[in-house]
């Protein structure tokens, strides 16, 4: 697959000495060359993928889309749909997004080889580009939480994939409080059962529920004080979600260590929303 969405490292120079020369003449020139190398630096750290590494990562991201989404049965609308909304953030034409459906569809069939994919994955990408693969991953487990809490059997697929790229477990206690908390509290249990999930894949450890005796100690984590708004709540509560979103976070290449604190903090800001939620009868 001829990935053309993706940025190559000369697209900032071309655009940047056209722009400059244009409104400047030669010295805009040099100036957007200029300007554009630091584009072409930046884009390289996002896209650090050789032109047949990139054909590789695209055919086998929308594969294990489809066989993830399969993965607990019939694939959703749901599912389809967030496909779809990563073609869009790629910006594929309408015969790369042809392919793209092609290939998620491929990867939902009994006949797909899992194995085969991520062999290829390991030998030609292997752990030069750890940060790459960890966005590789997470696109994966946000496929599984389209419809609320990844089923068991959905996380230890995941979990496979991530071992076969030689990559660290999947932290699912972090998405868990990212996008399927409100949940795990509907069902009753969740909280448990999820923390035993998370406790035997971390070898023992698992994460306590927060609990905050005081409620202004709710208030002070959200950054509002207690006659603050609904409005003015539920807008610092995004706002501080919105810090450790996984597509940010993944971007940084956290460690192990750093994805559990992430996920403390999370579980943090989650307990205090919801225990002022209920303060205020909101």
């Amino acid at each position: 697959m001829n990935n053309n969405a993706v940025p190559t490292p000369i697209i900032g120079k071309i655009i940047g000495g056209v722009v400059g020369t244009i409104f400047f003449g030669p010295i805009g020139l040099i100036i957007g060359i200029l300007i554009g190398h630091f584009f072409d630096r930046r884009a390289s750290g996002y896209f650090p993928f050789s032109k047949a590494e990139r054909g590789l990562v695209f055919d086998a991201s929308f594969q294990l889309m489809g066989y993830i989404a399969k993965a607990d049965g019939q694939i959703s609308q749901a599912e389809i749909n967030f496909a779809q909304q990563a073609m869009r953030r790629m910006r594929l034409n309408s015969e790369q997004r042809e392919q793209a459906m092609r290939l998620f569809y491929e990867g939902k069939e009994r006949s797909f080889n899992l194995d085969s994919v991520l062999s290829r994955m390991r030998e030609e990408i292997g752990g030069r580009h750890r940060v790459a693969l960890q966005r590789f991953l997470n696109l994966l487990v946000q496929m599984a939480y389209v419809e609320g809490a990844a089923k068991p059997e959905v996380q230890s697929k995941l979990q496979y994939i991530a071992s076969q790229l030689n990559m660290n477990n999947i932290n699912f206690a972090y998405y868990d409080a990212i996008f399927a908390w409100q949940e795990r509290y509907q069902r009753g249990g969740g909280w448990q059962q999820s923390q035993q999930q998370y406790q035997q894949q971390q070898g023992g450890r698992a994460y306590q529920r927060p609990n905050f005796s005081n409620i202004n100690d709710a208030y002070t984590i959200l950054g509002v004080s207690a006659d603050a708004s609904e409005a003015d709540i539920k807008k610092a509560y995004r706002r501080k979600m919105s810090q450790y979103h996984p597509d940010k976070l993944m971007s940084k290449g956290l460690t192990e260590k750093e994805m559990e604190a992430a996920t403390e903090k999370v579980q943090r800001i989650k307990a205090a929303y919801e225990q002022i939620k209920q303060s205020k009868g909101f």
